[in-house]
């Protein structure tokens, strides 16, 4: 019972401004490839030597790859919260309850408040978001403070609100 997750989520980077970005640039480094190499037409009018273009081509495709595989996992139990920025963290964090002073949903913004998306790490106040404005608000003991986004707020409150109930 105590390892099996009462609310589990998993965001990915899929909004539309991010994956047109990836397709423009590598359709970008595409047409540069088939100009330069495959035609022989020289890519622009400085043209960069074959083998820094086939290396922007591979680095846009990591770069897509990454970008596509990167997702935020969050998974509360009667242990904690855990949480897992893939690939940043290689395994997931867990906050146990009796670490947490207080827990919530809140709505916030990402721009004003932590300067956009990502991975956000400040002293003694880190944010985990992939998407939206709505996030699980931690605040520890120690007056530390972590966000992490969560497309689930109801969910997630509800489950919070139980885990509440059951340390009462």
């Amino acid at each position: 019972m105590e390892n099996q997750p009462l609310f589990t989520e998993k965001q990915y980077f899929r909004q539309l401004l991010v994956i047109g970005l990836l397709v423009f640039i590598n359709l970008f480094f595409i047409y540069g490839f088939v100009q330069q190499i495959i035609l022989g037409h020289p890519f622009g009018t400085k043209s960069a030597p074959d083998a820094v273009l086939i290396i922007f081509l591979i680095g846009s495709f990591l770069l897509t790859y990454f970008m596509w595989t990167a997702h935020l996992a969050t998974t509360i139990s009667v242990r904690g919260i855990a949480y897992q920025f893939h690939p940043f963290q290689r395994k997931p964090t867990c906050i146990p309850w009796r670490e947490i002073k207080a827990c919530y949903v809140r709505k916030y913004s990402p721009l004003k408040e932590y300067g956009g998306w990502g991975y956000r790490n400040y002293p003694k106040n880190s944010a985990f978001n992939v998407s939206g404005n709505t996030g699980i608000q931690i605040v520890l003991h120690t007056k530390e403070y972590v966000l992490l986004g969560t497309n689930k707020g109801d969910q997630a409150q509800r489950v919070i609100d139980s885990m509440h109930n059951l340390a009462e």
